[in-house]
């Protein structure tokens, strides 16, 4: 059993409050960490046990963290996890089992797409050295100090980090000078007001670096937020922005997409840069070899991690799968434009479709393609009856641009199809 990723700690919760949502929304083995109100600086493991909540004291002395003896831990992430995954190492002074079993999550203290959460400072150095532009920023949870977080900025050539500290009292400062009741509120103020440095230097807030990854529970909020044009400089809605920047990411700049490009294929794609991999790129076995593109078609193969796959069919939490690299989907185009298919397949690709046999693990899950066009259509049927693909969702708008992008449309006569219109 892992801990997942240390949102079991829940900032600013007194006593009584951990005992009332434990109550409320765990069961007999649930638990959360929090601030310790009696020795600040210091944490309590709040445990439900049956009908009763066992609170734990954890002793933090700025070297090590520790139940007042037994095991010493370098961070309450170890400490947890320790004990979460060593059954019948924490008991009662009278000799009773504590079980910690499920870790009651908490929810992240903002919705914006600055915020990474649990990243380590090298995580967020890759990310910033590899794909920020100067004075770029975001923030995430601290590792050493739980309740407080950390704002990585790239300041030239190198990162810089610095502790942003939770206070018992729900406020947050960067050690000193102003404080602020939010995360965004603090932000907001370091956009509009650079940092000093102790050297004399500037840290200067320009450009958010956004996460895409956020809780199920706040996706009201974030569909709100990527609706919105982008106040930072680019002048795009949030998600336009996120598809720009699918085409930045570098396995999408190194992976060729010469079929696509072939004279005899242009008038096939729907967007002129717009195209499959070569490497996962679906193959038509019905065409003419002696026809340049008769087997092409603007579609990919595209599937979970192997790993991940094993871990959900053995029970496995998401915390303990280690991903492998996902191939983007070229052919995915922003809400603006028109008609994007997924389909379903129950076909593995056989020669000359699996190149991409290692990441499928030889059973791909759906197939990503654009919309048909004119000189597509007869394609698109073919990989259909080819994969076996069952299920057809269609991603479009009804109306665009005052008028209906898909009257007109061929569907061949000879094929049965039922269309269900989901709205949101």
């Amino acid at each position: 059993m892992r801990q997942i990723g240390g949102r079991w700690f829940h900032h600013n919760l007194t006593g009584l409050e951990a005992e009332k949502l434990l109550s409320l929304k765990g069961v007999s083995g649930s638990f959360l960490a929090r601030p310790s109100h009696s020795t600040p600086g210091s944490f309590t493991l709040s445990v439900r046990r049956g009908d009763e909540v066992t609170h734990i004291r954890i002793q933090n002395t700025e070297e090590f963290l520790d139940l007042y003896g037994g095991e010493k831990f370098a961070t309450l992430s170890e400490l947890v996890t320790y004990y979460m995954e060593n059954e019948g190492q924490l008991r009662e002074k009278n000799g009773d089992l504590i079980e910690l079993k499920y870790p009651l999550i908490s929810e992240d203290p903002t919705t914006e797409r600055w915020f990474h959460g649990k990243i380590t400072g090298k995580e967020a150095e890759k990310m910033l050295l590899e794909r920020g532009k100067p004075d770029c920023f975001l923030v995430r949870e601290s590792v050493h100090r739980p309740g407080s977080y950390v704002l990585s900025v790239l300041t030239g050539e190198q990162v810089a980090h610095i502790m942003i500290h939770g206070k018992p009292n729900g406020m947050y400062d960067v050690g000193g000078g102003h404080q602020f009741s939010s995360l965004k509120e603090l932000i907001d103020f370091y956009t509009n007001t650079p940092m000093v440095e102790k050297n004399g230097g500037l840290v200067s807030l320009k450009q958010p670096f956004n996460a895409t990854r956020f809780n199920v529970s706040t996706i009201d909020q974030r569909m709100h937020q990527l609706e919105q044009e982008n106040g930072h400089g680019s002048g795009l809605a949030g998600f336009l922005e996120e598809f720009e920047e699918l085409h930045q990411e570098t396995h999408v700049k190194n992976n060729p997409r010469v079929e696509g490009y072939q004279s005899y294929n242009r008038d096939k794609n729907r967007y002129k840069h717009i195209l499959p991999f070569d490497w996962s790129q679906v193959k038509l076995f019905d065409g003419d070899p002696d026809e340049p593109g008769s087997d092409y078609i603007n579609a990919n193969y595209i599937s979970w991690p192997v790993h991940l796959t094993e871990s959900l069919s053995n029970g496995s939490s998401f915390s303990s799968v280690k991903y492998s690299p996902i191939a983007s989907v070229s052919d995915v185009n922003n809400s603006q434009q028109c008609t994007n298919s997924i389909t379903t397949s129950s076909n593995p690709p056989l020669t000359p479709n699996n190149s991409a046999a290692f990441f499928f693990n030889g059973k791909p899950r759906y197939i990503a393609t654009q919309g048909a066009v004119v000189n597509s259509q007869d394609a698109f049927w073919r990989m259909i009856w080819q994969e076996k693909s069952a299920v057809i969702v269609m991603i479009t708008k009804i109306m665009e641009r005052g008028r209906n992008p898909a009257k007109g449309s061929n569907i061949p006569s000879s094929i049965m199809i039922n269309v269900h219109l989901l709205r949101p």
